[in-house]
């Protein structure tokens, strides 16, 4: 029996983002909007049948890798997404036949994206493509899409090729054209289940690939781990194939324990597919379900900003890290590699007031993140002459300084980069989102633990950053560039100022505080 339609699972409209029409020039949008993430991975909304002109994306939230680049940025590993599907010797596609009729939802509350389009073929044949995806949060490790074709007009042979995407690239910055940060280190196909490892090359991270499909028509259906299939379709029959990805990544450390990754991955994926889809899907909806209790936002009487603020609100949640994960947030989220995937002072000024007054464990994690690379920002300090602790403008996995040298401005002129040099209040806003942590949790063992030592590690930093005006008897901050971005050497700037001048005199009061308590 023939389990209940796509639509079926979607939320009340106000829970939706929508695609109402095949556009191309907005096919990078929609990528963009349309990403699924669950704090383990985030990947674009990139069509099934992977057009040559989308840019496929898909990122394990804290892998890095710097071969080939300028600096470090987020890795965008192979790309599971990835359908051939044939009919009639043309392939079902956007790009190769007419498009009937074309549609995308995005369900924000179940973080859901289905697709429906209707294609014509050279021959005057109708081939109807549907497809429903999500990533788990319950399980991050697991991918699910579910592809659904049907022919209207006529009965005909359906072929399919699928197979894991290992030419997915990130995109060049000004000089450094196309990178893969990755290569292939293993494969093997055991009991219909394939399984691909590569490896990043300069961390070398083992990023693992499971994959398996299982084909229903009709009452029949069966598990395969074949790359090409084909199906004789009768007129309007349906035909599912339900793909079953596990993604997950392993440190340096088992770079040569390919055996155990394989076994693993196998073991549990295997463990998946055999639930069927409504659980699986029930799974992750519960754990969105106790999110959206905390974090839903009513409006009456205008649906389009609250579903505005629910899209937002989406994003947040599913660019944050899990708490095994060693990351942060970076500037574009999990939706691509926009500022190559670095943390900047974004994450705690913008992002991090959401998390701390709704999932505080979250805050935490993100703190967590700085607190790890202390020791590097104190080696920065020194490095330019200061005490303290002086974090990066740009930030990846070393907590190195990773702002590139030069880029490319709006109007396309190449220029250089001096944030890294004179943004200093980054350091700051740290500090900001540190002390509102703890007025918000009173999380006095985190503040024992980690807490004052990055704080007054950062107020040390703007002591010695501070110069003394004997004429006018005043201290200054000179020669910064303020949250702008735009302006260097600026003496003074108010948000600088201000924020310093805050660090200094809060950590007073916590320094006097911890001493009178403990």
């Amino acid at each position: 029996m023939m389990e209940k339609t796509f639509f079926d699972y979607l939320s009340e409209p106000a829970n939706l983002v929508f695609e109402r029409e095949w556009d191309r020039d907005k096919v990078l949008f929609y990528e963009t909007i349309f990403t699924l993430g669950n704090g383990y991975l985030g990947i674009r909304g990139v069509l099934d049948e992977n057009p040559t002109f989308s840019h496929p994306g898909t990122y394990f939230i804290g892998v890095y890798d710097g071969v080939g680049t300028h600096v470090p940025e987020i890795v965008n590993a192979p790309n599971p997404i990835n359908f051939n599907i044939f009919y009639g010797g043309e392939k079902v596609s956007v790009e190769n036949m007419d498009v009937i009729s074309h549609r995308r939802i995005l369900d924000i509350k179940k973080g859901i994206l289905y697709r429906k389009t209707e294609f014509l073929s050279s021959f005057k044949k109708r081939i109807i493509l549907s497809s429903l995806r999500f990533l788990s949060m319950k399980n991050p490790h697991l991918l699910v899409v579910v592809l659904e074709i049907q022919l209207p007009d006529s009965s005909g042979i359906i072929h399919i090729d699928s197979s894991i995407d290992t030419n997915a690239y990130n995109l060049g910055m000004l000089t450094e054209g196309k990178k893969i940060h990755y290569h292939i280190l293993d494969f093997e196909k055991k009991d219909k289940i394939n399984i691909l490892l590569t490896k990043t090359l300069e961390r070398e991270f083992v990023l693992a690939y499971g994959h398996t499909k299982k084909v229903v028509k009709g009452k029949g259906h069966y598990f395969t781990a074949k790359r090409q299939i084909s199906i004789k379709l009768k007129r309007k029959e349906v035909l599912r194939i339900y793909n079953y990805f596990w993604l997950e990544r392993f440190s340096s450390e088992f770079v040569n324990k390919t055996t155990y990754i394989k076994r693993s991955v196998f073991n549990r994926l295997k463990k998946e597919i055999h639930k069927n889809l409504d659980k699986l899907f029930d799974e992750s909806f519960k754990i969105w379900q106790k999110k959206w209790e905390i974090a839903d936002i009513k409006i009456r009487g205008d649906r389009d900003i609250e579903r505005g603020l629910r899209f937002n609100i989406y994003h947040l949640i599913n660019s944050a890290p899990r708490k095994e994960i060693d990351a942060s947030i970076p500037a574009r989220g999990v939706s691509g590699e926009g500022y190559r995937g670095h943390i900047f002072w974004d994450t705690e000024i913008f992002i991090f007031p959401f998390f701390v007054y709704l999932f505080p464990d979250i805050a935490k994690n993100l703190l967590l993140y700085r607190v790890k690379r202390l020791e590097k920002a104190k080696e920065i300090a020194k490095r330019n002459a200061y005490e303290g602790a002086m974090f990066p403008w740009e930030s990846a996995f070393t907590g190195d300084e990773t702002t590139p040298a030069w880029s490319r401005d709006f109007d396309g002129r190449i220029i250089r980069i001096l944030t890294h040099k004179q943004e200093h209040h980054v350091t700051a806003d740290i500090g900001y989102a540190l002390i509102l942590y703890f007025r918000m949790t009173q999380d006095f063992d985190f503040m024992l633990k980690y807490g004052l030592e990055l704080l007054f590690e950062i107020a040390r930093f703007w002591n010695s950053r501070l110069e003394y005006n004997r004429k006018r008897k005043f201290y200054e901050i000179k020669r910064v560039m303020g949250p702008d971005e735009f302006h260097p050497d600026v003496n003074n700037n108010a948000y600088t100022n201000f924020l310093a001048k805050y660090i200094l005199k809060e950590a007073v009061k916590i320094y006097k505080f911890f001493s009178f308590k403990f």
